[in-house]
């Protein structure tokens, strides 16, 4: 058995610290003597030495907490570190990108998107249109993967391109949105929907470029009907005329997206 000093030695935690992670249950003594002496045993410096990895290893407090009740073995850990290593990866990846766009701020000559483009607006009549379609609400990275489904699902009944409805007003972190194929003939799939969509009048614009610009498009159609007095509606609709295939994500800055926003007339 070790005192709390002893044990602040041979763990390389302060008294602090240990008081600090005795207070939040994340290691507390072995026993606590009458006279208030805290006592340590080697399962406690087992763990200790565990929780000094996972902190090296940049595992958050409430991280190591969740951890360490949850492991009985080196197997269980390990799979843990591998979480782990994912989830930093990931984070890489995303620091990269931001490098990136800091980039592209400081040095426009780097990036070829263009933020000051000018959208040409224009009042269109969209014919009633068939379609199939998956509804769902969540982040706009999830369209992907419904169009996957749909397009698989779809395949020689496809009559054109696809494209997305959003029925929000605003922009919002989980969006409901249907993810929409137009198609010849209707036909039966599981968790995919038909239906038609009526016949709109609707302001139109295209967007060049990566999709995280597509709010200067948005911008161009909203200011357009502002000056000219009309009345947006919803679903907005963009249609994804070039961009990300399947496989391959090809070149954002030259995704091509016609913007729609129904007007009432």
């Amino acid at each position: 058995m070790y005192k709390i000093g002893e044990f602040s030695k041979i763990t390389n935690l302060t008294i602090k610290a240990l008081h600090y992670y005795d207070e939040i249950d994340l290691l507390k003594p072995h026993r606590i003597l009458e006279n208030g002496y805290r006592m340590y045993n080697e399962e406690d410096f087992k763990k200790a030495t565990q929780i000094q990895l996972l902190k090296k290893l940049n595992f958050s407090i409430n991280e190591i907490k969740e951890v360490l009740s949850h492991i009985s073995n080196d197997s269980d850990l390990q799979d843990y570190l591998l979480e782990k290593k994912s989830m930093i990866e990931q984070q890489i990846k995303n620091e990269k990108e931001i490098i990136k766009m800091i980039d592209a701020y400081l040095n426009p000559s780097l990036d070829t998107q263009k933020m000051n483009i000018q959208y040409e607006v224009s009042i269109e009549s969209i014919p009633e249109q068939l379609i199939a379609f998956i509804s769902f609400q969540g982040t706009y990275a999830n369209c992907s993967e419904k169009f996957s489904k749909l397009l698989k699902s779809v395949k020689s009944k496809a009559n054109g391109v696809p494209f997305n409805l959003y029925y929000d007003n605003e922009f919002k972190e989980k969006a409901i949105i249907d993810s929409c194929v137009p198609i010849k003939e209707s036909f039966s799939a599981s968790n995919i929907k038909i239906k038609t969509l009526p016949q709109i009048q609707a302001l139109k614009t295209t967007h060049i470029g990566k999709y995280e610009f597509l709010g200067y498009g948005y911008k161009a159609l909203i200011d357009y009907a502002k000056d000219n007095n009309i009345e947006l509606l919803k679903p907005t609709r963009e249609i994804y005329l070039k961009g990300p295939g399947m496989f391959m994500k090809g070149n954002p800055n030259k995704y091509i997206t016609e913007i729609y926003i129904p007007i009432k007339t």
